[in-house]
Formats: structure tokens, sequence, C-alpha cells
């Protein structure tokens, strides 16, 4: 789904090309400083959500990830370069519809977890994830992602375990993410903020399909 580079790039600042020219293509990549290499966090479905009530009515959810572990295992202080590619080309005013002058899939896949958001053809940046740390047990790993109750109403989207990150612009398209304090040891993943905000507890109670089979995260962990 995302866009293979066949050329190299000259965006005229030599230390971005020199990352760019390195991603195969479009996407969020960690850089591992051990081997000096930049590894692609591949996007990883959301398989399901569930829901739970106590006496007091309030209905909790949380959605799934198979697999109690990432295949990306990062360092304590890791660093991410996310790669949005080349979007000044226009953008189809349909996202589920095709476009041989958009080229940015790695935006458009984004743009499909949210149907009812609109297109722009401003740059997206970090601010538009949120990284989670996830709840894990043996064959799983979790988030919360909603909550109704009698009092507050309801709270659809992700509000539990987010981690903050600071990010700084090296390319208008090319963003490096990190960690001041680092991160504990554990699993993670970042969010596409509209596929956080659309999800949640209504979604599981509608058992709206959209939600749980077309969600994706990427995701990775600390050793």
């Amino acid at each position: 789904m995302i866009e293979k580079q066949g050329t190299s790039v000259e965006t005229g600042n030599i230390g971005a090309d020199s990352i760019i020219n390195k991603l195969p293509e479009t996407g969020i990549y960690y850089y591992n400083s051990q081997v000096k290499h930049y590894d692609r966090l591949d996007p990883t479905l959301v398989t399901g959500n569930k829901t739970k009530a106590n006496l007091l009515g309030t209905v909790k959810s949380k959605s799934i990830l198979d697999g109690a572990e990432s295949n990306i295992q990062a360092n304590q202080t890791p660093v991410f370069y996310f790669y949005f590619g080349n979007n000044n080309e226009s953008k189809p005013s349909n996202t589920n519809a095709s476009s041989t002058s958009y080229k940015n899939e790695f935006v458009e896949m984004l743009q499909s977890y949210s149907p009812n958001a609109k297109t722009s053809n401003a740059a997206f940046s970090p601010n538009d994830f949120k990284l989670i740390k996830l709840d894990r047990n043996k064959n799983s790993r979790s988030f919360k992602s909603g909550r109704i109750s009698m009092y507050s109403g309801v709270s659809n989207g992700v509000s539990k375990n987010v981690q903050d990150f600071k990010y700084e612009a090296i390319t208008p398209n090319l963003y490096k993410v990190y960690f001041p304090n680092g991160l504990p040891q554990g699993e993670f993943c970042f969010i596409y903020a509209s596929s956080a905000a659309s999800g949640g507890v209504t979604a599981s109670m509608t058992n709206n399909a959209y939600h749980t089979n077309d969600i994706k995260v990427f995701d990775f962990g600390v050793k």
C-alpha cells in the first residue's frame, strides 16, 4: 500500500536527503542506531473490541491486537522518523477513490481509517498521532479505547496510557520523533488520532465492523 521510491530525492537539505534516500518508501521508521538502519513499522490490525460493564452502569471498551510482542523491538531512548513523502500533489475528494496524481499512499491509507475526515492539502505531522502504552498478556495486547458513564456520558477515544513525545520538522514531509526522558519497558503503538477518536465503546456496542476490522496501528516494543 505504500509507495516505493525509484529514484533519489533532493530537497536541498543535505541531512534530510541522506535520511530520505535510505527509506525505501513512505511510513514510520525506527532508527536502529546499533546497526545504523531504518526499520519500518508495519501497520498492525486491531482485531476486535471488548466491553465490560460494572454495577454502576459504566461500560468500558478496549481494543485488541493479536500477539504478545511487536516485531520491532527498540531501545529505551528510541528515535523515529515519520516520512509522509510529497503531498503537494492533489488528493482525491473521496479517500476511497484512486488517483494517478496522488502519490502518497501512506497518507491515503491513514485517511481511509476515518472516512468522514475532510481531505486537505496540508502536510501531516506526528501531531496527528498518539503514542499508547499497551496492556499485555500471554497472547495479545490491548488499549482502553472508550467509556460510557451515566454521569459523564460517552468518552470515545484513547485517554489512558498516552505517552508524550517531542518532534522536530526536518523538512515539511520528514519529522524526527524522540523521547527526552526515554520510554519504560513494554509494548507501544502509534495510532492515527482520527482513528482513535472514531473507535471505542459505541463502536463495540453497535458491532461496527469498520472499527473492528479496518483500524490499524504502528506497534513496537521497548526491551
